[in-house]
C-alpha cells in the first residue's frame, strides 16, 4: 500500500516540452490512463540500470509485431491496407514507417461474434512467421465487457479463473483466428506463430496462446510460439498465472527448450497493466516482462511482475537524446504517437466517404489543410 501513495504523491518530473511535444499534447483526445497510473500502479523497490537494457535486436524486433497489434485495431479494412501499402506507408500517411507491412501478407481478417473485436492473421515470408493480432477496446461495446471484472471458470486447470468480458470475446474470435491459422500454415512455410495485441488485445492475445498450446492435436509439430503483449490488463488469477507457467514448461520439454517465448510490455505512466488490481485476485501470466521507458526498453526481474512503475538509473538513458513522448501513457508504445496514426486513419476514411476515386490526393490535401489550422 505504501508503493501505491509513494507513486500517488511523489513529485512529478518537470518538463522541458519542445514545440513538437507541446503541439503533439495538445492534440491529445484519446485517454492515456495517465492520472489511472498514478493512482493504480505500484512502484518497484528495483531500479532499472543499463545492464537490464535488452539487445537492440529485440527492441526491433518487438516494435515490428507491435505495427500488427496496432492494424488490428482495423480503423482502416485490412484489405484496403495491404492492397495499397506502398501509398498508405509514405510519409505523412496513416503507416509511415511500418516496414513489416512491406513483406507481410494477409491470410484473413474479420471480426469477433461477441462485441464485434476486430482481429486478423498475416504472414511474414522474410521471417516465416504467421502474426494473430488482436484489437484492442474500440468501441463502447467492447468498454462495456471489459468492465465486466467478476472471474469466472477457466477449463485450463482447477481453481485457475478468468476475467469474465475478456473471456466472452476471445470466444467470440478464437474459431475464426484458429481456421486463419490453420489457413497460413497451408499455404505457407511457418516456423514461429506469433500472437499479439495492445490493451485489451493483448490479453486475448495471452488467451490465444493458452489454447494453442495445450491443442490436440498440435497445429503443427515443433511450431515456435511468441506472444508480444504490449500494454495488457490483468486477466487471470494465480492459480492461472501458474497453470499458464504449467503449460509452456511442458510444451517446452515436447517441442525445445527455445520453443515458447512471451513478453509482457509495459510503458511508462500506463495505468492499464495495473488493473484490474491485484488486490481483486488478478495477476500477470507473462514469464518476460518488459519496461518501456522514454524510447529505452528494460528487462524487470520475474518477482517485479505485477510493479507499474520503475526507478530508471541516469546510466541506462542517453544524456544527448530527448525523450520522443516523455509523458508516456498506454498510446505510446514502441517509440509511435498512436493518436496521430488513428488521426490520419480518420482523415483518409473521410476523404474516402466522399467517393471520390482519387483519395490519395484528397488525403494529401486534407493533411495540409490541417497543419495550415496548426500553424
Amino acid at each position: 500500500m505504501s508503493n501505491m501513495f509513494c507513486t500517488l504523491f511523489s513529485r512529478r518530473p518537470k518538463e522541458n516540452l519542445t514545440p513538437a511535444q507541446k503541439r503533439m499534447y495538445a492534440l491529445e483526445r484519446l485517454d492515456n490512463y495517465r492520472t489511472l497510473a498514478r493512482l493504480t500502479a505500484t512502484r518497484s523497490r528495483y531500479t532499472l540500470t543499463s545492464s537490464d537494457l535488452v539487445s537492440a535486436e529485440l527492441q526491433v524486433e518487438l516494435a515490428q509485431l507491435g505495427q500488427f497489434a496496432e492494424l488490428a485495431y482495423a480503423w482502416l479494412d485490412p484489405e484496403f491496407v495491404f492492397a495499397n501499402v506502398d501509398v498508405l506507408s509514405r510519409t505523412n500517411f496513416p503507416f509511415e514507417g511500418y516496414d513489416a507491412l512491406q513483406e507481410a501478407t494477409l491470410i484473413s481478417s474479420f471480426r469477433g461474434v461477441v462485441a464485434d473485436v476486430p482481429a486478423l492473421v498475416i504472414y511474414r515470408g522474410r521471417t516465416r512467421q504467421l502474426v494473430v493480432g488482436f484489437s484492442g477496446t474500440a468501441s463502447l461495446r467492447q468498454g462495456l465487457y471489459d468492465v465486466h471484472a467478476n472471474m469466472k471458470a477457466h477449463p485450463s486447470g482447477p481453481a485457475c479463473a478468468v476475467h469474465s468480458g475478456f473471456w466472452k470475446m476471445y470466444l467470440g474470435c478464437k474459431a475464426q483466428a484458429f481456421e486463419g491459422v490453420r489457413k497460413g500454415l497451408r499455404e505457407h512455410e511457418v516456423i514461429e506463430l506469433v500472437v499479439t495485441g495492445h490493451s485489451m488485445g493483448a490479453a486475448l492475445a495471452f488467451l490465444f496462446a493458452l489454447d494453442v498450446l495445450t491443442a490436440d492435436p498440435p497445429l503443427q509439430p515443433g511450431l515456435r510460439v511468441k506472444v508480444a503483449a504490449f500494454g495488457s490488463p490483468r486477466f487471470g488469477n494465480e492459480a492461472l498465472s501458474g497453470r499458464w507457467q504449467e503449460i509452456v514448461e511442458a510444451y517446452m520439454a515436447a517441442n525445445g527448450e527455445n520453443a515458447v517465448t512471451d513478453y509482457l510490455v509495459k510503458a511508462y505512466n500506463d495505468g492499464i497493466p495495473s488493473l484490474p488490481p491485484s488486490i481483486f485476485g488478478y495477476a500477470h501470466l507473462a514469464r518476460t516482462a518488459l519496461y518501456f521507458y522514454h524510447g529505452q526498453l528494460f528487462h524487470t526481474p520475474v518477482s517485479q511482475r505485477e510493479h507499474g512503475v520503475f526507478n530508471v538509473a541516469g546510466d541506462a538513458l542517453d544524456p544527448a537524446r530527448v525523450p520522443e513522448h516523455p509523458r508516456g501513457g498506454h498510446n505510446y508504445y514502441n517509440g509511435r504517437d498512436w493518436e496521430k496514426i488513428i488521426r490520419r486513419m480518420r482523415w483518409l476514411k473521410q476523404v474516402m466517404e466522399t467517393g471520390s476515386g482519387e483519395w490519395e490526393k484528397g488525403y494529401i490535401s486534407q493533411v495540409a489543410q490541417a497543419e495550415r489550422v496548426r500553424k
